[in-house]
């Protein structure tokens, strides 16, 4: 299962017992991907000698908050919070993958980082009415077959 080349791919954020789709408000899912790179120079040399040891991949998502959405409302509610409570698991699958009730996809562990809200004009409400943020998969992740909650 190839994620990188996939242009439909869908995530599940596990809020609480369950995964839940993360569909409603999303405008945008960009697949980014970050090499870490180590440059050493030497003396007499005018080039740098460039290794990549390592790749950070996350996945930007753009939208607006919604009230009845789990995974959306996950994500909303990290705005400020930082360690532990940025922590979860998200699955990552096509839709063209369900068979028998599941979804054949990729868990990872992640770490959701609310980068950017813009509250609504309303100061009782506190509701975000934009959002980004960045979910970082962390590991290799594991196959498998997972059901997924579709709100």
């Amino acid at each position: 299962m190839n994620f990188e080349l996939s242009k439909d791919i869908c995530i599940a954020l596990k809020t609480g017992e369950n995964f839940s789709l993360l569909k409603k408000g999303v405008k945008k899912i960009k697949k980014i991907s970050e090499p870490y790179i180590m440059s050493t120079f030497y003396v007499g040399n005018e080039f740098a000698k460039t290794e990549v040891l390592g790749v950070r991949k996350f996945l930007r998502i753009t939208g607006n908050s919604v009230t009845d959405d789990p995974a959306n409302s996950f994500i909303c509610n990290l705005y400020g919070k930082t360690g532990d409570d940025c922590s979860t698991e998200a699955v990552l699958f096509d839709r063209k993958t369900l068979l028998d009730g599941v979804y054949q996809g990729i868990l990872f562990p992640v770490t959701v980082v609310m980068k950017n809200s813009e509250a609504d004009s309303s100061p009782e409400n506190g509701i975000f009415i934009e959002f980004e943020c960045d979910i970082y998969l962390n590991g290799t992740g594991t196959e498998g077959n997972y059901e997924i909650t579709e709100v």
